[in-house]
Order: structure tokens, then C-alpha cells, then sequence
């Protein structure tokens, strides 16, 4: 997260987006790896958080947020759309909380 608070500083917004997501990304990966199972699918990976903590309103929470995050990376970085200042400091804060959720998951 370190690294997407300094892009973030120099107005690179869609690296500093990137970078939040992939910290998402991976943490809701060592939930699925805590649980014995192989990523394979962007989508399938926060669809499978969604299900297995259907009754941990944060966790659902932060599986939607991943869905939507996904979708925004995908635009970002395949299409070529810029992020704003404040989606990108929104997807650290997120990021950041994510983190200290699965560390206490894990």
C-alpha cells in the first residue's frame, strides 16, 4: 500500500488505483488460499468470498467492493480510462481496511 500512497502523490491516479486493487486482490487471494483453494478467475475469487462469508457483512462488503474495483481496473488498464484523485485515494483507504481484515481472518 506504501507504494500506491506515493504514485498517488505524483497525480498518477490510475497507478495508484492499480495498485490498491492488486493489494485487494491478493488479500482476498490468502483467504482462498487459507481455505485450501486456487485462484483462477478475478471474478470467481470475490463471487467465492461473497458465498463462503455470506453471514460476515464485511467480508460481503469487501467482496462487492473488489467486483467493482475489477470492473474499474479492467477500463483502467485495458481501455486506457483515467481515475480520479479521489477514486484512487477511496481504493487505498479500502485496500488498506481489507488488509487489516484478513490479517485478523488469517
Amino acid at each position: 500500500m506504501r507504494k500506491a500512497e506515493i504514485v498517488c502523490g505524483k497525480e498518477t491516479y490510475d497507478i495508484s488505483f492499480l495498485t490498491a486493487y492488486i493489494s485487494i486482490f491478493h488479500s482476498a487471494r490468502a483467504i482462498l488460499f487459507k481455505k485450501g483453494y486456487k485462484e483462477r478467475s478475478h471474478f470467481c475469487l470475490f463471487e467465492f468470498i461473497r458465498q463462503e462469508f455470506r453471514n460476515d457483512p464485511d467480508l460481503v462488503r469487501f467482496a462487492e467492493i473488489g467486483h467493482n474495483y475489477r470492473e474499474m481496473r479492467r477500463v483502467i488498464q485495458y481501455e486506457g480510462s483515467f481515475c480520479s484523485e479521489d477514486s484512487a485515494k477511496e481504493a487505498i483507504d479500502d485496500a488498506k481496511k481489507f488488509l487489516r481484515t484478513v490479517k485478523k481472518l488469517i
